[in-house]
């Protein structure tokens, strides 16, 4: 009964409140692992093992897709994931964005639309967990008005819903100031210096200095700035968020055909900071 979700609605009050003061990338906030997501993303038992030699041409494409999925389904969408299935996610994806056919895909009418996250390794609610309440994110692309939702559903009949406003405009390369402690927490490695992370990374001196007169970023690459977060229960907003002026972030778009689309999303444009979007076309 309706009932029956009235002390969850309470307790999501509360930490939206709280979480609405600590903003984060790509969705609309982020407060660090707390230790519920610690547990929630325990090793699972399954460990799928990437295998390198697959055949070439479209079949190859299709393979990465179909073992991608596996992982979706055995990680929880990227919630609950090994380290070494971790790895394998990141080979396959960096795999399929090599058979990218797409130069310019966010000016390509194919961005458009809705989209579902498969697997992310970003942290809560990027990865569709409000709370303790497992979910599936979206995003909803307009590219006629520049616009974009990113939607986080809670089944069933969509009880629970979060949904961010936000507009998109080409990027031209110059890097996001942000501080330490922020990138810190939205990647959880150590902050060695701006818009760098301590990591087995190698360092891009060419990304650090970026030339807009020179390189098409935005070819790949779009600058976003939030807007508006809306939480609402029952069909009925109970929290609205606007967003200070400046609360931007830069997606990445490596990979895009017909069915499917891989982004790194990140808070300054430097790779170190960006988190993998494993996205395949929304089914009505």
């Amino acid at each position: 009964s309706t009932m029956a979700y009235f002390p969850s609605a309470l307790w999501l009050l509360s930490w939206t409140l709280f979480v609405s003061e600590n903003t984060g990338p790509v969705f609309a906030f982020s407060t660090g692992e707390s230790a519920f997501l610690r547990h929630a993303r325990r090793p699972t038992q399954k460990t799928i093992v990437y295998d390198s030699s697959i055949s070439t041409g479209e079949p190859q494409t299709t393979s990465i897709k179909e073992r991608l999925e596996e992982f979706v389904a055995s990680t929880n969408r990227g919630r609950s994931v090994t380290d070494q299935d971790g790895e394998s996610v990141e080979q396959l994806l960096k795999k399929l964005d090599s058979f990218n056919e797409y130069k310019e895909p966010t000016r390509s009418p194919l961005t458009a639309g809705s989209w579902t996250v498969g697997y992310t390794t970003a942290p809560a609610p990027s990865n569709g967990q409000l709370g303790p309440f497992m979910g599936i994110a979206q995003q909803e692309i307009n590219l006629d008005d520049k616009t974009y939702k990113n939607i986080l559903i809670v089944p069933p009949n969509e009880w629970l819903k979060a949904s961010l406003n936000a507009v998109w405009e080409e990027w031209d390369g110059e890097l996001i100031q942000d501080d330490a402690a922020s990138i810190a927490k939205w990647t959880g490695k150590e902050v060695t210096k701006q818009g760098s992370t301590n990591d087995d990374s190698d360092g891009n001196e060419e990304t650090q200095s970026r030339n807009p007169t020179k390189v098409d970023y935005g070819a790949t690459c779009w600058r976003v700035t939030f807007e508006k977060l809306t939480i609402s229960l029952f069909g009925t907003p109970i929290f609205t968020k606007q967003f200070d002026k400046g609360t931007e972030r830069i997606w990445r778009t490596t990979y895009l055909d017909n069915d499917t689309r891989i982004v790194r999303a990140g808070r300054t444009g430097m790779p170190d900071d960006e988190m993998s979007f494993y996205m395949t076309r929304t089914k009505n």
